[in-house]
């Protein structure tokens, strides 16, 4: 994400600039699809869903196959219908929600 905060600086600044403005061209589809997929999650006690570049996926918490943490707070859940990510960042209580989860998927939550 800094990374494509410091190219739109750049293209805002260098208005007139070619390379800066390919470079942004080129980055900005790439960021609006990551705003899309952690703006459309939903979490609610029956399950979650997330929109993906091929459509909504939807994942029921008995669903879930297979549930794997990475970098940066990411929670990854598998399921028959494909992954949702649930990013950590932006939740204000990520151990709340981490316990949350676990409540939910006992029977794959890693030990």
């Amino acid at each position: 994400m800094a990374v494509s905060g410091a190219v739109i600086w750049a293209a805002f600044m260098n208005r007139h600039s070619l390379p800066v403005l390919l470079i942004l061209l080129g980055v900005l589809p790439v960021v609006g699809a990551s705003m899309v997929r952690i703006l459309s999650t939903t979490i609610t006690n029956e399950g979650v869903s997330q929109r993906t570049w091929r459509g909504w996926t939807h994942l029921r918490w008995v669903d879930v196959r297979s549930v794997r943490f990475r970098g940066k707070g990411s929670v990854v859940l598998t399921g028959p219908k494909g992954d949702v990510i649930i990013p950590g960042a932006f939740y204000t209580n990520f151990d709340a929600l981490l316990a949350w989860l676990a409540n939910r998927l006992p029977h794959v939550w890693p030990a």
